[in-house]
């Protein structure tokens, strides 16, 4: 949540100005009550002709699907921003993150709660940065930067990474075909 404080009226008067920022570790985003993510998600779909990618997983290991969704035409070889939904008890969802920046061939399921992206800087680095999920939230825990320059760096990637490229975790679907409510995803 983004918080900005204010130093007297005397110092605003007098020019100086003191602001103080407290960031989330991902982006300045208040989670959000959601009824239903697919309902919520249509609102960030502007173009029709695209494709929309899920990833449908317990993150928070509650016994629970929760997910992730993203615009397929913001996804670059960098990757691109993908929204998290956290399964309530009650049913409903909390948006927990709008930006979860990482490309889909590019995440790893650790035990039961963790999950490791790679955020792609430049080709060959970027960061390797774990996340833990539990109820309703998701918390950066780990960040390290990350150099595939040599062979135990590149099997590494390959170790966290490698099976997703012959079988993909997320699924598609067209978007006009998403946008009807007719969705089939593979």
């Amino acid at each position: 949540m983004r918080k900005l404080d204010f130093c007297s009226k005397k110092a605003l008067q007098s020019g100086l100005l003191l602001i103080v920022l407290t960031l989330t570790p991902w982006s300045a985003f208040s989670q959000s009550l959601v009824e239903n993510p697919f309902l919520h998600f249509k609102n960030f779909l502007k173009n029709k002709q695209t494709v929309v990618f899920k990833i449908e997983k317990d993150l928070n290991a509650d016994g629970v699907s929760d997910f992730l969704l993203a615009n397929a035409a913001k996804i670059t070889p960098n990757g691109g921003p993908w929204k998290v939904y956290l399964t309530r008890s009650d049913g409903r969802y909390d948006l927990v993150e709008q930006d979860f920046i990482f490309h889909p061939s590019a995440i790893h399921f650790k035990g039961k709660n963790r999950v490791i992206v790679f955020r792609r800087a430049q080709p060959l680095e970027g960061d390797l940065v774990e996340v833990v999920f539990n109820q309703g939230e998701m918390k950066e825990v780990k960040r390290k930067p990350f150099r595939m320059n040599s062979d135990s760096s590149r099997n590494r990637f390959k170790q966290l990474f490698g099976s997703l490229f012959k079988s993909p975790v997320h699924r598609s679907c067209a978007a006009k075909l998403f946008l009807k409510g007719e969705c089939v995803w593979k």
